[in-house]
């Protein structure tokens, strides 16, 4: 029996979401606390990437009612 896909895209998103929550938190660190400026833009450039995705997945999780 195969998994509910309804399921596993709601998995998925959640997933992605929680991830780029992270990775933009980990930008900020990086951002804030390195003493190198190649850190601190490559800090941003994940900030950057992170809230692109979370607006990218916003639509998919609208269509399964899920917040992201």
């Amino acid at each position: 029996m195969s998994p509910d896909p309804v399921i596993t895209e709601r998995a998925f998103l959640r997933r992605a979401a929680d991830r780029s929550l992270v990775l933009t938190e980990l930008g900020k660190m990086a951002q804030d606390k390195a003493s190198s400026d190649h850190v601190k833009r490559f800090g941003k450039q994940i900030v950057t990437d992170a809230e692109r995705t979370r607006k990218n997945l916003a639509p998919a999780a609208a269509l399964l009612k899920i917040n992201v």
